[in-house]
This record gives structure tokens, sequence and C-alpha cells, in this order.
């Protein structure tokens, strides 16, 4: 694969939409089942107060309602769209080789597949 090809396909992964980029990773609770049982046993009648004390104590100390950043898979594949259909313009028009005769472009796109799945 040639500097003129890696180019054209970096510039293409710059091209995709600010609004795409800004929605690939959500906020999403680690424990989502853990967090929202703590919070109905706290208000549930039936569960003693000195219980419902160390239910709080745990909740408090945060570790059943910290947030990781996930990968939002609509938005990944919406990116991944947008990609193949400017690099399948990019070929028509001739300005990169079709992968299927270029065996290093070929392997490239392989491993940028693996990634992108």
């Amino acid at each position: 694969m040639n500097k003129k090809t890696i180019k054209i396909l970096s510039e293409i992964s710059k091209e995709v939409p600010q609004s795409l980029r800004d929605k690939l990773y959500k906020d999403e609770y680690k424990t989502p089942a853990v967090k929202e049982t703590m919070e109905r046993a706290m208000v549930d009648d039936s569960i003693d107060d000195k219980k419902k004390k160390q239910i709080k104590n745990l909740y408090d100390a945060g570790t059943f309602s910290q947030v990781e950043k996930v990968i939002d898979e609509k938005v990944g594949k919406k990116i991944s769209s947008f990609i193949d259909k400017r690099i399948k313009e990019k070929i028509v028009a001739g300005e990169i080789p079709d992968p299927k005769s270029d065996k290093k472009l070929k392997a490239f796109m392989k491993k940028i597949w693996k990634k992108t799945k």
C-alpha cells in the first residue's frame, strides 16, 4: 500500500461527521441491576432500618453506581457505513486501488475490520 492510499484512508476517517463522533461513546452503569435493586431496597417497608442503613452505606460508597464509557453499536455501524461508502467512492473514482487487487491493502482492510467489529 502506498503513501497516497494511506493518506486518502486517513482523510476519509477524518471526514466522519462530528455529530456521529460525539455520539459514539455513551455512559452506562457497570452494574445497573444491582444499583436498581439497592434503590428499591432502601425504600422497601419490609426491610428493617438496620439493613436499609447498611444498603445505603454500600450504595453511597459508589461501587454499584459507577459509570463506564461504552461504544454505542448503532452509531458505530453508521460510522462504518459512512467510511465504507467513502472508500467505495474512492475506488470507483480510481483514487485508491481495489483491495481485491492489492494484497497489502486487502490485509490492511482486514485488520481494520477486525478492530471495528
